[in-house]
């Protein structure tokens, strides 16, 4: 076999095993995908009845997050909760891990840490924080780990008398955070 006939079956071993390894030659994520400062925008609005009687929740969050590459997040927030601002840390303990098909999930410990920044008197920010955490939640990446989509795997709440699923999702999507 001449040496030119060897090269090219060497190259078109080393390709097959390429694509055999990766079908759809699709990216291999990991941990490692998901790395730097992510600017974050959640929501939900739902409809619940307790033996308290029926009442709306609306709830949206405004989220820094900080991801170290190797499963571990920090960062800032803003949540609104029905009109009250508060604002709060996604504190230590709060993890991420990504499948080399880009799904993952996301568990943010959450302290709320103020009264409500727009000064409504009345209101206590940080009793929430037993309600909203920790919040876990679903995730894929998208365009190489640039932005990602996130949905509760369970609803919002975590109180001690949630009695069952809602039938709602906190969702939204991060985008990497670029300075100017």
């Amino acid at each position: 076999m001449s040496r030119s006939l060897r090269l090219s079956a060497l190259a078109l071993t080393v390709f097959v095993a390429s694509v055999a390894a990766n079908p759809s030659g699709a990216h291999a994520f990991s941990n490692a995908s998901l790395r730097g400062s992510y600017g974050c925008l959640g929501s939900l609005y739902a409809v619940l009845t307790n033996s308290s009687g029926t009442f709306s929740a609306e709830i949206s969050a405004v989220i820094q997050l900080a991801l170290n590459g190797t499963g571990r997040a920090s960062g800032a927030l803003r949540l609104q909760v029905n009109g009250e601002d508060c604002a709060g840390t996604v504190a230590p303990g709060s993890t991420y891990s990504v499948s080399s098909n880009g799904l993952g999930s996301l568990s943010l410990k959450l302290v709320l840490t103020s009264d409500p920044v727009d000064g409504d008197p009345g209101a206590n920010c940080r009793n929430l924080t037993r309600a909203f955490s920790p919040i876990k939640l679903d995730l894929v990446l998208q365009k190489n780990g640039e932005q990602f989509s996130f949905a509760g795997q369970d609803d919002l709440a975590n109180l001690p008398s949630d009695s069952g699923d809602t039938g709602v999702s906190f969702k939204g999507s991060c985008v990497s955070q670029t300075s100017p």
